[in-house]
């Protein structure tokens, strides 16, 4: 029986595919198939690297900036969606329109910028 294209993975292929089933999933979602999905664990050094910075220089022009920009982009998203015809655009603004509810500007610029560093 054909085995999975990627090195080291001993599984069988998916159907027609030169994957498994589980590298077949990892293609779709994160574009690659050997790329693994982002933790909390793995970027909760860089979330503190960032607290840090910030407590070091609170009066930063830059962190009034991300929460500004966060406040006028969920305010406009609110008050008129995106009107696109790309499902995918209508769901990535419904998800960061819950975000917006739940959490501050301040955490999603924080986590933005650990994404970055990592």
């Amino acid at each position: 029986m054909p085995r999975c294209r990627v090195n080291g993975c001993a599984n069988a292929r998916a159907g027609h595919s030169h994957l498994c089933s589980k590298h077949r999933s990892r293609k779709r979602r994160q574009s690659h198939e050997e790329q693994r999905t982002v933790s909390k664990a793995d970027l909760k050094p860089f979330i503190e690297m960032v607290q840090a910075r910030i407590a070091k220089q609170p009066d930063a022009k830059l962190w009034s900036i991300c929460d500004q920009r966060w406040e006028v982009l969920i305010r406009d998203w609110r008050s008129q969606p995106p009107k696109t015809i790309f499902r995918f655009v209508r769901a990535s603004t419904n998800e960061l329109l819950q975000l917006a509810n739940t959490v501050s500007g301040r955490d999603v610029a924080i986590t933005v910028i650990a994404m970055y560093l990592l």
